[in-house]
């Protein structure tokens, strides 16, 4: 089962064991090429996790980024290396720059990047992420840009 991120909840869920993956979606991502040129040096996409229920529930030591087709499906158009969980920060962190610069661009539809939990087969775990709210702790994309 696939959580989209763009339906506005709270939280999206990563689960092992053919559990729950999470879509995200960048649709405003174009939008930063109308008024200038510009080079993405670093796009990070910053995941914060709920760790009120980890003595419950351990969360995945790391996910994976994968780009999606209009289906939906893994495509690895991009490789994009796996976020290992910072446990103090509570939170993953993955470099998509490539991905962004592409999207921004137009060379690439974004169709929106799948989380999935890596050792799915042989684990137990679940990932509660936050969604929109509380803004404080929702997912960031941060970018280092170049005008030109």
């Amino acid at each position: 089962q696939l959580v989209d991120s763009t339906t506005g909840g709270d939280y999206s869920y990563l689960q092992s064991l053919g559990g729950l993956q999470t879509k995200i979606k960048l649709p405003n991502l174009k939008d930063y090429n109308l008024t200038n040129k510009r080079a993405i040096n670093k796009a990070q996409l910053i995941i914060q996790a709920d760790n009120s229920e980890v003595t419950k529930y351990a969360a995945h030591k790391t996910i994976s980024v994968f780009t999606a087709n209009g289906s939906n499906q893994i495509t690895d158009k991009f490789r994009i290396l796996p976020m290992a969980y910072d446990s103090v920060k509570s939170q993953y962190i993955a470099d998509i720059t490539v991905y962004a610069q592409q999207a921004l661009t137009g060379k690439y539809d974004d169709l929106g990047l799948i989380l999935k939990a890596n050792g799915a087969l042989v684990n137990a775990y679940r990932t509660r992420l936050f969604g929109n709210s509380p803004i404080d702790k929702r997912m960031k994309l941060k970018l280092y840009f170049t005008e030109y």
